[in-house]
């Protein structure tokens, strides 16, 4: 089972051109923390022991997170390595950032998460992507 994610907990902004996380940022005016950047998961990219990884479903509008979520990557938590993008129809999937110099693709989104975000998962629920 996977965590429905507490709306709030993240905003959606669309990146309009390449651009690194730092400027980004102070476009559209957030400050940066290592961590508050969640972007698409479009390419293969190295994940760490604690790399968020987060699925919106776009019929539902929810996003998701959790274990499960993680494990879709064949890279749990806890563990580093090497990650392919997620292709599920109907679903976008997201991967933290650390980073103030990382590189956002014009065309996609970013989920940011504020300083005063919900950190925690209050209610269950299931994702299905094979039905």
């Amino acid at each position: 089972m996977c965590t429905i994610v507490p709306q709030g907990r993240f905003e959606f902004y669309d990146v309009c051109e390449d651009i690194q996380v730092k400027p980004f940022l102070q476009g559209i005016p957030r400050p940066f923390r290592a961590g508050c950047i969640l972007y698409e998961f479009t390419k293969p990219v190295i994940l760490r022991e604690s790399n968020e990884v987060v699925a919106y479903e776009q019929a539902t509008k929810l996003l998701y997170s959790g274990d499960e979520v993680r494990n879709l990557t064949g890279i749990p938590y806890g563990v580093r390595g090497r990650a392919k993008p997620l292709i599920v129809p109907g679903f976008t999937f997201f991967v933290q950032s650390t980073s103030h110099t990382r590189k956002l693709l014009g065309g996609t989104t970013v989920l940011y998460k504020p300083a005063n975000s919900l950190d925690t998962h209050t209610s269950g629920g299931q994702l299905r992507l094979f039905s």
